[in-house]
């Protein structure tokens, strides 16, 4: 065999396999993850709509992990949830300081990654990442009001 042929060969195989990592692996996961409901059964015996929360919790939005975060997002929102609550440090800087245009371009890229659907009522709890917990001079002094 020809070298080129072996190079572009090992290409295409590590190509599939970064994508069936990358999608179909995640997929095929949450796909088999349900909702306790089978924990709830005195709830149902009551006749009372079962709630789904998503709890997202500490996203921290980094540089380089935007495109994780996203992919993960999307498939989160595939089971349907009832309710959304994001349990703090959302932005890993929030509370640093910074201008007002650069904390909305932040918050820009919060929404673009957690593309957050209208009918689906949802709860921003801010963490220590996202004002601080006590005064610094890095930190903003509008982080509270942010």
């Amino acid at each position: 065999m020809n070298r080129r042929v072996v190079v572009n060969g090992l290409r295409v195989f590590w190509i599939v396999i970064i994508l069936w990592y990358e999608l179909e692996v995640l997929f095929n996961s949450v796909r088999q993850c349900d909702w306790p409901d089978a924990l709830s059964e005195a709830s149902s015996h009551r006749h009372d709509a079962l709630s789904h929360v998503l709890l997202v919790a500490d996203p921290q939005i980094l540089d380089i992990v935007d495109l994780m975060l996203r992919k993960n997002w999307w498939v989160a929102l595939h089971k349907r949830p009832n309710a959304l609550i994001f349990l703090g440090d959302m932005m890993d800087e929030g509370r640093f300081n910074m201008s007002d245009d650069e904390c909305e371009r932040y918050y820009r890229r919060f929404k673009s990654i957690f593309s957050l659907p209208f009918e689906i009522p949802t709860y921003l709890i801010p963490g220590s990442h996202d004002i601080g917990l006590r005064t610094s001079s890095s930190f903003s002094p509008y982080a509270h009001a942010r």
